[in-house]
This record gives C-alpha cells, structure tokens and sequence, in this order.
C-alpha cells in the first residue's frame, strides 16, 4: 500500500447551500425507516431519502438511482414525484398532505440523506451540506440508526432510548428542546 492509498481527507459541509429552503420539506414529525430498499432496485446496501418527496433510492456507488430521480426531477418537474409516490414500496415514511405541496412546487428534489452516514448532499451544489432545517432530519435518523438522540453516549447506551431501527417519530420539540439544552 502506498502513502497515497493511506491518506485520509477532510470533507468541510457547504453551509449556505440556497436549495435546502425550498427543496427540503419538513412534516410535523419525521419517521424514517433505515431497512427501506430502493424503489428502483430494491436495493438495501447503500440508500439515500429525498428530503422533498421521502422516497428512497440508491447510491451513486451502486446504481444511482438517486442520482438519475434528482435528474428527472429537474426535467419532469412536479409531474415526477406524484408518480413516484403513488404506491411506491420504496418510501421510508408515509405519503402524507406536505408530499402534495412537494409535488406541487415544482422545485427539482436536490438534497437526499444517507442512511449510511447519516450526511447531507445537494446535487444542485455538488457538496456536503449542513443546514438547521436539516437537524430534524438528522435526529430521525440517528435515532433510527443508534436508537438514542444525537449527542447521547451510544457506547453505554446513555441517554434517552427513542425506539427501536424500524423507523421512530422525533417530534419537533424534541429536537428542538435538545437544541436549546445543548445551546444552553
């Protein structure tokens, strides 16, 4: 191995990506289940959620599936997550009233979360993100994946058990209360 092969990087998030208003919509409560396969392929290994439309698709690294709904999204426009949604097994919560007025805005679904790493992405930017409208998101899916709020001990199981990995309601007051006793 040589010392190219041994070197690590450090990926800095885009903190004022202009797309995460408008692309990412937030619901009262968020559950998400991380055992959802793409909706294309039906893949499990490396997934992703689309923050407008909470369908679920693969990676780039497996067959993009994710990639190519971002790009549809961009030419179809509101047309292609009405389709996508209806009966799609490939939701990893449940289609609800904010997926309609997803649909409807017509914006491309540019910011997807990875169940693997729990990080952020716009394909409209290109980079990493982060973003206060994303830490519900985050919550959800930390809990979903180590069972235990963000900032919890998971090595000891410290601190407060919210559910088991099949997909847990975090209300906003909750991660908002945790915002504000961390900020405190």
């Amino acid at each position: 191995m040589s010392d190219e092969d041994d070197q690590w990087f450090n990926i800095v998030p885009k903190l004022n990506c202009p797309h995460v208003h408008d692309a990412v919509f937030l619901r009262d409560s968020v559950s998400i289940a991380l055992d959802v396969p793409c909706s294309v392929c039906t893949d499990t290994s490396e997934n992703w959620i689309c923050l407008s439309c909470y369908d679920v698709f693969c990676s780039r690294y497996v067959n993009s599936h994710m990639l190519s709904h971002f790009e549809s999204s961009k030419l179809c426009g509101s047309s292609l997550s009405a389709a996508s949604t209806s009966g799609s097994s490939g939701s990893a919560t449940t289609a609800t009233a904010s997926t309609a007025t997803a649909d409807q805005t017509g914006h491309p679904h540019c910011v997807a979360a990875s169940f693997t790493d729990l990080s952020f992405w716009c394909f409209e930017c290109g980079e990493y993100i982060e973003s206060d409208v994303l830490r519900p998101f985050h919550t959800a899916l930390h809990v979903a994946k180590f069972d235990v709020l963000p900032g919890s001990d998971i090595s000891t199981g410290g601190g407060p058990s919210l559910g088991a990995n099949t997909g847990t309601d975090v209300p906003r007051d909750k991660v908002d209360g945790k915002r504000k006793a961390r900020d405190t």
